[in-house]
This record gives C-alpha cells, structure tokens and sequence, in this order.
C-alpha cells in the first residue's frame, strides 16, 4: 500500500509545484493535498513501526526511521500552513 500512496504524494506534489509556477489556484489545492498526504504517510509510517516493535530495541536504523516519521510530521503540517498564510499569492 505504501508504493500507492508514495506515488499520489509525488503526483500531488508535482502537479501542485507545476499549478504554483503557473500562478494557478488548482496548484495551491494539489499543495495542500500533497501536505495532507505527507501527514497520513507519517501517521501510517509510525503506527507501522509501532506494530512491528521498529524502535525496540532502539537501534541506529530505528533511529533513522524515526526521524523519518518526525519530519514527514513536520514538513506536512508546515506546507499547509505557509500555503495558507499566503494563499492570497496563488489564489486568483
């Protein structure tokens, strides 16, 4: 599953980076949905690793994988809201 939804994250992403360039208020949407997804791949990606005891014991590949989580948590919810503090620039 994970595969699949990598792959909507890099359309939306793309998509959405394009739509940006362009000035076009469908860019600004497929951003906030590429946000969105980097959201719920970190949450799947984490839940994942808590199932399957990835952090127990804590190794320097654990480690890795949870910085992997953390920042998929960081960088989701930090697109959604500079997109949305300056949605007036892409919006038309």
């Amino acid at each position: 599953a994970f595969p699949l939804a990598d792959g909507w994250l890099a359309i939306a992403s793309l998509i959405g980076v394009l739509g940006l360039r362009r000035m076009r208020d469908w860019g600004f949407l497929f951003m906030l949905l590429a946000g969105s997804a980097v959201i719920f791949l970190g949450l799947m990606d984490l839940l994942y690793d808590i199932q399957h005891s990835m952090f127990q014991p804590f190794t320097l590949e654990a480690g890795m994988e949870l910085a992997i989580v953390l920042l998929s948590l960081a960088i989701g919810p930090t697109v959604i809201v500079l997109l949305w503090r300056h949605r007036r620039r892409f919006i038309c």
